[in-house]
């Protein structure tokens, strides 16, 4: 039970109380001349209780739905207010156990009434878009007031929903490359996680084509792989030119979205020349200080992009023994 105070301007005062004492309570009063009594409801604000009953409308593991489906739920107790918006999160069969995806996180009260007037102590929202084809769902619902905040998310058991396969509607990301060998462009990305397959297989397309003044009327290379890398041998003439290039996945059922066009350069070759000494001298009895011209930052010449400079030096001991080391001096970025 909650904490009861008695006050002497006749008033009882329930603190400490949590959201199971919610109910009636009736205060009696004897005397000599008889009792009397009076009785109020107890409301006890907080964020709203967990929502029930959450499930896909007509659904069951031999449904297969395709890009979308309603999905259903019972509130929990107001606690004091409306509900004002919902949380609707999912999984997919291939996620870890604990690892859920906010699908929205603002869903208004009002776009989740059912019309249905059976079904009134129902709402329901439509889940379209971010699913992908292939996969398998669970979902989980949280209610939210503006007064205070959020209930805990509804409760397991949670059911799988199955979407029919479909074309990848995911492109690969962090499509990028350069480096390697001389005479070599390489590509590569990450590969499309399990979930986002859309099928039981999937592999890849990739599109390059070396930059020019007359890119658009260019035609592209094109690859299809089952790797997330690609390698060719562009020759030594063509190094540190910039290509643009383009992955989608592919599956059985068809071609996926494009990845966003991005620029990998070709791999890089040995400098054509060497910079050139100016002059060299003392800073104190530990240290000097050496100058020379850098080579010019140009394709040509530098053949990429300078990261740094190495210079070799000697030194003489007293007894004229020599010794020399090299060193490294690198700027800070290319």
């Amino acid at each position: 039970m909650p904490n009861a105070a008695y006050n002497q301007d006749g008033k009882l005062y329930i603190t400490n109380a949590k959201f199971k004492h919610e109910g009636t309570y009736t205060c009696h009063v004897t005397s000599v001349t008889g009792t009397i009594s009076a009785s109020a409801y107890l409301t006890i604000h907080g964020p709203p209780g967990e929502p029930g009953g959450v499930h896909a409308r007509g659904g069951s593991t031999d449904v297969l739905y395709e890009g979308e489906l309603e999905l259903w739920w019972q509130n929990g107790p107001k606690r004091g207010f409306d509900v004002t918006y919902y949380i609707i999160e999912y999984r997919s069969y291939f996620d870890p156990r604990d690892f859920w995806t906010v699908w929205r996180d603002d869903i208004p009260y009002r776009q989740t009434a059912i019309e249905l007037e059976k079904y009134k102590d129902w709402r329901g929202f439509v889940i379209s878009g971010g699913l992908s084809p292939g996969s398998a769902y669970q979902f989980r619902v949280t209610s939210c007031n503006s007064q205070i905040g959020c209930s805990p998310h509804s409760s397991p058991p949670y059911v799988y929903y199955n979407m029919d396969s479909a074309a990848p509607i995911f492109p690969p990301d962090n499509v990028g490359g350069g480096g390697g060998a001389e005479g070599l462009l390489q590509i590569k990305w990450d590969p499309l996680p399990r979930s986002k397959w859309g099928s039981q297989s999937v592999s890849y397309i990739m599109y390059f084509r070396r930059q020019s003044d007359d890119e658009k009327n260019a035609q592209w290379e094109v690859v299809k792989t089952d790797n997330t890398y690609f390698n060719k041998i562009v020759g030594l003439d063509l190094y540190y030119l910039p290509y643009t290039v383009k992955v989608q996945a592919i599956n059985p059922q068809g071609q996926g979205p494009n990845s966003t066009e991005v620029t990998v350069m070709s791999a890089e070759r040995l400098p054509d020349t060497q910079p050139s000494f100016k002059s060299a001298g003392a800073v104190n009895a530990t240290a000097g200080m050496v100058y020379w011209t850098p080579i010019p930052p140009t394709r040509e010449k530098a053949r990429g992009a300078i990261g740094g400079y190495q210079s070799p030096l000697q030194a003489k001991t007293p007894a004229r023994q020599s010794f020399s080391h090299v060193v490294f001096l690198y700027r800070a970025s290319p």
